[in-house]
């Protein structure tokens, strides 16, 4: 190369000559021997980072639940291969989705879970593989607990919140977000997407809704809460399934 030993500037285009030591070809030849020498690097400690490395679940928990609902524990022993982040989800989902959607964007989740209102959010966390249990995709218009008032959580948040206030105003942002909630599904993300539902829900009946939109559904016995034999025995094998391709 004409300009070795010297301090390379690529100025082209510079009116003094002088400065002009590195040409536009030599320039050229520099980067594509960085690109093969990239492409012919030995991949070995790569691939092996890349099958030691844990995988990630991201559970979205039901209305008046928690990070700390037995599911998440369930879950992370069942799981020990996997870290298991578990968010408290905002009551507001004017401020829940874009929090959530956040959260991915930061986690980058092999798989996000959902049950009851977790499902229907995870359902809109497009680009992850997804599991929607029993997802309640219109709570405006038939859950019995998205009403006005002062309510408990089943379990104390993080931060120790033991109680929420649901408005009108969150009440209309939850319709509002429904009207919404399928927009912008791609071939990819039926693909991505599973549905669980129970035989013996009293609570939601997302089914019909769901198959509007997706085609991956699995059926179990048991009602709208999970117990732990339908994680252990349905769930479980599902988030092995998504993961593996």
């Amino acid at each position: 190369m004409q300009t070795r030993g010297i301090k390379l500037v690529h100025t082209s285009g510079e009116p003094s000559s002088y400065k002009t030591i590195l040409t536009p070809a030599e320039f050229c030849d520099i980067l594509m021997n960085m690109r093969d020498s990239y492409d012919l690097r030995d991949k070995t400690k790569e691939l092996e980072e890349k099958s030691i490395r844990r995988k990630k679940l991201m559970y979205l928990h039901g209305f008046g639940s928690s990070a700390a609902s037995g599911t998440v524990k369930t879950l992370r022993e069942l799981l020990s291969d996997f870290d298991v982040v578990a968010p408290d989800i905002p009551v507001d989902p004017a401020e829940a989705l874009p929090f959530l959607r956040g959260l991915c964007m930061n986690e980058v989740p092999d798989v996000v879970v959902g049950t009851s209102m977790g499902g229907m959010y995870a359902q809109q966390m497009r680009g992850y593989n997804r599991i929607c249990v029993n997802p309640a995709f219109e709570m405006s218009k038939k859950s019995k607990m998205l009403t006005v008032g002062t309510h408990e959580y089943f379990k104390p948040r993080k931060d120790g919140t033991t109680h929420f206030e649901i408005t009108p105003e969150i009440i209309h942002n939850h319709a509002e977000m429904e009207e919404h909630q399928f927009e912008g599904i791609t071939e990819a993300d039926r693909k991505q997407v599973w549905g669980m539902f129970a035989d013996n829900d009293q609570q939601v009946n997302g089914e019909s809704l769901f198959l509007q939109y997706y085609n991956q559904v699995i059926h179990f016995s048991g009602e709208h809460r999970m117990d732990d034999r339908v994680i252990e025995d349905v769930l479980v094998p599902l988030i092995y399934r998504c993961v593996a391709k």
